[in-house]
């Protein structure tokens, strides 16, 4: 007697681009996870080179408001546990929130409070003591997810030479500008200057910028010049072209 095969049917798996089903990686319109590239910027000399990320503000999701605190143990064998008994204890028997503990370090942990109040009442205290555990010690603080920067870019105008007028050009402009730095902006009328184009350009110092990068144009190996213009000099009027961050 024949064997029945029965079929299984295909379940069908989400695109790792888009999350749709039946959608192939490779045939999604969405960009491919390997296209989300950060652009390298200026000279590697004197550590001056950076990876600028792109933020497009519209794809930024708004998070829900949340209340977390950062649990430092001071002093004593203090686990994660116990952390979350704790402050159970803390928000009293009517409190249904559920404490989990999350371990950051050895020491720290980051805790999610149900209200703003609460976490604010446990952190007004410089320190906690832990019954359970002799001699043990807890600090909490209010949780700050705002990283700033650890430094930010200067920005000067610099007199770049050495572009064939035949190539002078705002796009072969940011091109050059863009080897020592992050272009923000092109005088309009320099292009037409023969000496030099003035680029406004972005870096980690700009005293550092070296005064010389050599660069390829058509098969051409160029060498450019960069010379920082100095406050007091003539100021321009309305004559700048500015870099679109949407277009980088």
């Amino acid at each position: 007697m024949p064997v029945m095969e029965i079929p299984i049917p295909h379940i069908p798996l989400g695109c790792g681009g888009c999350d749709n089903l039946g959608n192939e990686v490779m045939q999604c319109p969405e960009r491919k996870p390997w296209d989300y590239v950060a652009p390298y910027y200026g000279s590697p000399e004197f550590d001056q080179g950076f990876y600028s990320i792109p933020v497009h503000r519209a794809s930024v999701a708004v998070k829900e408001k949340m209340f977390y605190g950062l649990i430092t143990v001071i002093k004593g064998p203090v686990g994660a546990r116990d952390i979350e008994a704790k402050l159970q204890g803390l928000a009293g028997p009517e409190c249904t929130w559920r404490f989990f503990a999350r371990s950051i370090t050895d020491s720290q942990f980051l805790v999610r409070f149900p209200t703003e109040k609460l976490l604010s009442d446990v952190s007004y205290f410089p320190s906690v003591t832990m019954r359970s555990i002799a001699n043990a010690l807890m600090k909490v603080e209010k949780w700050r997810d705002d990283i700033q920067p650890k430094a930010k870019l200067q920005v000067a105008w610099f007199r770049v030479g050495g572009i064939p007028s035949s190539f002078r050009t705002k796009e072969i402009a940011f091109f050059v500008g863009n080897l020592v730095g992050k272009v923000k902006g092109v005088d309009r009328s320099s292009l037409f200057n023969e000496a030099y184009v003035s680029v406004q350009i972005a870096c980690k110092h700009v005293s550092l910028i070296p005064a010389t990068r050599e660069g390829e144009i058509e098969e051409g190996i160029y060498e450019f010049t960069y010379t920082r213009e100095l406050p007091g000099e003539p100021a321009r009027v309305n004559t700048e072209i500015q870099v679109s961050e949407s277009n980088c």
